[in-house]
């Protein structure tokens, strides 16, 4: 058994967690990024402990903070991400030892709810020796946007005929009922705004205020993401984030304030990603029992190999506080994976 021992992260470490990172997960991550991540969150810098053996970095258990709503308050949160081992170091009690330190951190920086989704490696881990609950496991929702070509493919041309003229039928429709769409850049108060009168009915979700939306989503570095928004009489009424990958798209996060607005803004993305040239659309969801299909109705949910899990290390919360009867809202964006 080799000898490590663990440590807080400090200034220089860095350069050591990303050799770890691209040695775990097969694939570079750049200073830039792991720089965004875990030191400019508007919520405050990652909580991160680490395995050193000699001069090498071995593990790493961190949390990234950000504030979270339940049941309208507004709390400290944070989430769980990049938990990590050395191959040559597994099975010496590293995960375990780092993450009851990094949980300590938070408690005692009075985070009062971490979640994550972590992979088949993790949960056992998480769920059975640090009392993290099982919320629920993440589905992927996954709709063919392509219609015309899958119809010509499985049909005759009258059938294609009549199923073109109501779908022009309804897309005319759909196009009137998104007056008011617009293109955005960066969030501003009015998105504030707009959040301060969604949050009042959310069960539990990460904040989603302007600064946090700006560093999420105009700040991430490499990444291109889509934004539309809704304007009533002047008002910021719902946003939507979705990006391109190719023929695919994905739908990232949503705020709305209304079920009309959501269904308004679900119709601007799919054609927005029809204009480009996209071929489906996909994105996450939390499996709710009793319910099978996904918030595009057509496209059912297919379990993903994650789960999400809660845990409150202040113990501020119970365990039925943070189960998924207390209304978690969760999309691909509240993930670090997009």
């Amino acid at each position: 058994m080799s000898k490590w021992e663990a440590f807080e992260y400090q200034t220089g470490d860095e350069t050591k967690i990303l050799r770890l990172f691209r040695e775990v997960f097969g694939f570079e991550r750049s200073l830039e990024h792991w720089k965004w991540e875990f030191l400019d969150s508007p919520a405050g810098r990652g909580i991160t402990y680490l395995a050193k053996a000699e001069d090498r970095v071995v593990g790493q258990y961190t949390v990234v903070p950000v504030e979270m709503v339940v049941r309208g308050r507004t709390v400290m949160g944070a989430q769980s991400v990049d938990t990590m081992t050395a191959n040559d170091f597994r099975r010496q009690g590293i995960f375990e030892q780092l993450a009851k330190l990094t949980l300590k951190a938070a408690r005692e920086l009075g985070v009062e709810i971490i979640y994550g989704f972590p992979n088949q490696n993790s949960y056992p881990g998480l769920v059975g020796k640090l009392d993290f609950l099982s919320v629920a496991p993440v589905g992927k929702f996954r709709q063919r946007l392509d219609w015309k070509r899958l119809a010509v493919d499985k049909h005759p041309k009258s059938i294609v005929k009549s199923v073109a003229k109501e779908y022009f039928k309804s897309l005319r429709a759909t196009e009137k009922s998104i007056k008011g769409l617009e293109r955005c850049q960066r969030f501003t108060e009015e998105h504030d705004d707009l959040w301060k009168r969604v949050s009042k009915s959310v069960g539990l979700c990460v904040a989603k205020t302007s600064s946090y939306l700006n560093w999420r989503y105009c700040k991430r570095p490499n990444s291109t993401y889509r934004i539309l928004q809704i304007r009533d009489y002047d008002l910021i009424v719902g946003v939507a984030i979705w990006n391109q990958d190719g023929i695919n798209a994905t739908f990232v996060d949503m705020i709305a304030d209304s079920e009309t607005v959501a269904k308004r803004l679900k119709y601007a993305v799919v054609r927005e990603a029809r204009k480009r040239g996209c071929k489906f659309l996909q994105g996450w969801e939390l499996c709710r029992e009793g319910r099978q299909g996904s918030m595009f109705r057509d496209s059912p949910l297919v379990a993903e190999p994650w789960v999400l899990v809660a845990i409150s290390p202040t113990r501020t919360f119970a365990k039925q506080d943070l189960s998924i009867e207390a209304g978690w809202q969760i999309h691909m964006g509240d993930s670090d994976g997009i």
